[in-house]
């Protein structure tokens, strides 16, 4: 399959299987992660609640994602991707069949924590150790094949949903899916096996006598280092406008006189457009270099937040749809490679563990400043307009990042 480590610990179709069951939870973690935008007009509506209170939920979700990640990722890589991809899978029906049954903002926000943990649980952490652990040269691609799930579950399942909603109710929906999910998330959990030892990369950019590999990092900190909190704070400035914008992008493109339907297609099509964005990145690192590839994506995002405070033709919405979506989507693939080039494969998960709770102040900022900015002044331009500031930043703060990793017993400069 060209993707296959250079080892012969396992046979190629071992790590196929792999591939195939990180592909199948990342749909998984896609259809359940994205299918809440969808519904926020017609919950709102139906149960009285202002967008501001529909809108908390998603940062109780990133952070109970946030919170988890440590532990998911320490997991991850102590006992293998395996045991984690399963709970996950038994935590998102969970979770979805909970949001078609609720009837309370707090019974909302209980199962938005457990969508959280489940998120975690299929995400980028335990299926990154797994492809982390078995792919050397072409890491990249492989990486990038197995993260486009969740672009693929993102722009399909909130077609589903919305047929299924319009067949019955909303509430429909969110029952359908989660039973759908038990039946196809588990099994596929399953086929990740025990992780293997990290192979070398042989990128695009140079290491250090050769290291950048398994246990590279092991004798430095992350959090005393600082590339680790550079990289914090990019993530901040990241998920303060993807889940800023994404919460709320299918209530927007409804303001601005889209139907329903047609809201909903353009979410779709966003994510649709992050399949591309992550085969591309993850072949264009393999290529050009992790941190080089970042630094090309985070551009884009600073180009795609701009394009949304001009949402005047459609032709100049439908760039924004295809910037954003690549770019978003591009990040879950560059930042990870980054962190491994940085850190060391081997510690992958762990790291990107800790990073990753920057969801708490960035997932809880994002989503409930523009509900909130929106419901005092009735538009969401001047949020729109602090996330492209906060984007700039980013890619500042990433241009100062280190990719090689010191020896062992170097110490950090």
């Amino acid at each position: 399959m060209g993707l296959r480590a250079e080892s012969a610990v396992e046979p190629a179709w071992r790590d196929a299987l792999v591939v195939a069951g990180c592909l199948v939870c990342q749909i998984g973690m896609g259809v359940g992660g994205y299918i809440f935008p969808v519904f926020l007009k017609p919950i709102a509506q139906e149960l009285g609640w202002s967008r501001t209170v529909v809108s908390l939920a998603h940062p109780i979700m990133s952070t109970s994602v946030a919170l988890v990640a440590p532990l998911v990722g320490r997991l991850a890589d102590r006992r293998g991707p395996r045991p984690v991809l399963v709970a996950g899978g038994l935590l998102m029906s969970a979770a979805l069949l909970g949001t078609g049954a609720m009837q309370r903002p707090e019974q909302f926000y209980a199962a938005a924590v457990v969508l959280g943990l489940a998120i975690a649980c299929l995400g980028d952490l335990p299926t990154g150790a797994a492809i982390a652990g078995r792919f050397g040269a072409r890491r990249g691609l492989a990486l990038g094949t197995v993260y486009i799930g969740s672009s693929v579950g993102g722009s399909v399942g909130p077609l589903v949903a919305t047929a299924l909603a319009a067949g019955a109710t909303w509430r429909f929906g969110f029952t359908g899916i989660g039973l759908v999910l038990w039946a196809v998330l588990v099994p596929a959990a399953w086929l990740v096996g025990p992780r293997q030892s990290a192979p070398a990369t042989t990128d695009g950019e140079a290491t250090e006598e050769g290291v950048g590999g398994a246990g590279a990092g092991a004798a430095e900190q992350p959090l005393r280092t600082r590339d680790f909190w550079l990289l914090f704070g990019v993530l901040f400035a990241f998920y303060v406008y993807r889940l800023g914008v994404n919460a709320h992008l299918v209530a927007y493109l409804s303001d601005l006189g889209y139907s329903d339907g047609l809201a909903a297609g353009g979410f779709s099509l966003m994510l649709a457009v992050g399949i591309a964005g992550k085969l591309l990145s993850g072949a264009f690192a393999d290529r050009l270099g992790a941190r080089s590839a970042a630094l090309g994506n985070f551009s884009l995002l600073v180009l795609s937040s701009v394009l949304l405070l001009f949402p005047v033709t459609s032709l100049g919405l439908s760039a924004f749809l295809l910037v954003h979506g690549f770019a978003t989507a591009a990040e879950d693939v560059v930042i990870p490679l980054v962190v491994a080039r940085r850190f060391g494969a081997e510690s992958l998960a762990t790291v990107y563990g800790l990073l990753m709770l920057a969801l708490v102040p960035g997932g809880s900022i994002g989503p409930v400043l523009a509900g909130w900015i929106h419901d005092a002044s009735g538009s969401y331009s001047f949020a729109f307009a602090l996330f492209a500031l906060g984007n700039l930043t980013a890619v500042l703060a990433l241009a100062a990042v280190r990719t090689t990793t010191p020896l062992a017993g170097r110490g950090t400069p």
